[in-house]
């Protein structure tokens, strides 16, 4: 039988929490020491590791080389299954607009290094897109037009979450190609912010082969005491709109990250308007990444059959690889 898929659309700030620690506090194989016997507790054995600058980028690559097979990069599905099938921790990497700064010219060299998956935004404005929460929000920037083309061009998966919802629009309007996701969100029917998505978009994705990833942020997940049982109600939600075939993790985890991440919730919600000082309540019986395998548990007692539950687990973020490998 063939080794169980468990992906991670968006694994959050892992690669900072690698340059923190190697720089700060002189550590090594932060990745295969820290975060990987988690990772392995959770089933996950594919994780999109996301970069905020070449240098986080840099570090990793090295640590992969390092690992001994433990950890590979996966530049397309069949590889990813491949190192899972031997036991490894398939890493496909992702980079983002703080990743390009103002150009697009190391773009190309991100996506032969292996970059399959490029973040738009991150809340607020940059030179590409107005973030979900700017003030008096716009779309693309012409600059955005270009990146959208060249991401379309190179076959890297384009993600919005965090991105605003013109910006969005805009996106599909410039691409009929290019695969779309929200790779860490979750449905406004249930919790209604501007960094979960809309009905309307949640199909959007489906019909162009993309599909969102779940977060387990508490403020994504509901206003009132979140449990896992929540999580699953927005999947539940998601297939009901879209299918079982556009629904799977996005977990964004950042438990382990609390110098990092505060540092970051600093740049990207200043006034606390969007998180509100949550950071690290996760929802109850999946308190960190080694608890997600309760999430399908609760999706099964909600009636999904094993094989809807074997896609969101991980075969979904397979398929949307395989378009653009």
């Amino acid at each position: 039988m063939s080794t169980m898929i468990g992906a991670s659309l968006y694994g959050g700030p892992i690669l900072s929490d690698v340059q923190f620690r190697t720089e700060r506090y002189g550590e090594s194989d932060v990745f295969v020491k820290n975060h990987l016997p988690r990772l392995q507790k959770g089933g996950i054995n594919v994780i999109v590791t996301p970069g905020e600058s070449l240098r986080e980028l840099e570090l990793f690559i090295r640590e992969v080389r390092r690992s001994e097979g433990r950890l590979e990069l996966a530049k397309t599905a069949t590889q990813a299954r491949a190192i899972a099938e031997r036991g490894g921790c398939a890493c496909i990497l992702a980079a983002s607009f703080a990743t390009l700064g103002d150009k697009l010219d190391s773009l190309p060299m991100l996506h032969e290094l292996g970059v399959r998956l490029f973040t738009m935004a991150g809340n607020r404005r940059n030179y590409f897109v107005d973030g979900c929460t700017e003030r008096g929000v716009s779309g693309l920037s012409h600059l955005g037009v270009d990146l959208v083309r060249l991401l379309e061009q190179l076959g890297i998966v384009i993600d919005v979450s965090h991105t605003s919802e013109r910006g969005v629009s805009d996106i599909f309007e410039v691409t009929d190609k290019a695969v779309v996701v929200a790779s860490h969100s979750n449905t406004r029917r249930i919790c209604d912010t501007v960094r979960n998505v809309s009905d309307d978009q949640i199909k959007a994705f489906a019909q162009r082969g993309g599909m969102v990833g779940v977060s387990l942020h508490p403020t994504l997940v509901t206003d009132d005491d979140p449990s896992v049982d929540d999580v699953a109600r927005h999947m539940q939600v998601m297939v009901e709109l879209a299918g079982v075939d556009h629904v799977g993790l996005g977990t964004d985890f950042v438990d382990y990250a609390e110098d990092v991440f505060h540092h970051k919730i600093k740049a990207i919600d200043p006034t606390g308007a969007l998180y509100g000082g949550v950071l690290h309540s996760y929802p109850r019986d999946v308190e960190n990444i080694e608890k997600v395998g309760n999430i399908f548990s609760a999706l099964g007692k909600m009636g999904f059959d094993a094989a809807a539950v074997r896609k969101m687990r991980g075969e979904n973020i397979l398929r949307v690889f395989e378009r653009v490998s």
